[in-house]
This record gives structure tokens, C-alpha cells and sequence, in this order.
């Protein structure tokens, strides 16, 4: 029988919100805003345990073989800074 996970996303004002799915049915959230001409972004893995508690899950470089979605969010989040810092953004 498989795993069914289950995620609330609410989109902030004034924030772009983009997901990615990740290892295991995981997801991988960026929200992305620009402030003084400049993005801005948060990334993060959300969680909802015991289906009530709201958790986002920071991007690890060294996640452990049990949260590979945290590794491969780090990935990601650094491929997308390297992009921001290529057009100088």
C-alpha cells in the first residue's frame, strides 16, 4: 500500500510561489519576490505532520538517505542563485 503525502501551500502577497516534486512525492517550494530591484526567495520543503502541524523543512547540502528531498532542494535553490547571479539579479 503506498503513501499518500498531503501539503498546504498558501501563496504570500506579493510572492511568486513555484513547486517542484521531489524524491518520494515530496515537494520543494520557492517563494520568490523582488525588493529594491533585487530577488529575494525562501525555499523550503513543507510538511504536515499528524495532519495539523505546518512545518517548512530547510534544503540540507548533507541530508541524511531519509530526507533526500532536502538534498536535492539544495541543489535546486543553488542552480537557481547561480541563474539570479548570472543576469545579475
Amino acid at each position: 500500500m503506498g503513501h499518500t503525502l498531503v501539503f498546504k501551500l498558501r501563496e504570500l502577497p506579493d510572492h511568486f510561489t513555484f513547486y517542484k516534486e521531489a524524491a518520494g512525492g515530496s515537494l520543494i517550494v520557492f517563494e520568490v519576490t523582488t525588493m529594491s530591484g533585487k530577488v529575494q526567495y525562501t525555499g523550503y520543503c513543507p510538511l504536515l505532520l499528524f495532519g495539523i502541524w505546518e512545518r517548512k523543512v530547510s534544503f540540507k547540502a548533507d541530508a541524511s538517505m531519509l530526507a533526500p528531498y532536502r538534498k536535492e532542494g539544495f541543489e535546486v535553490a543553488q542552480r537557481f542563485k547561480r541563474m539570479l547571479e548570472e543576469r545579475g539579479l
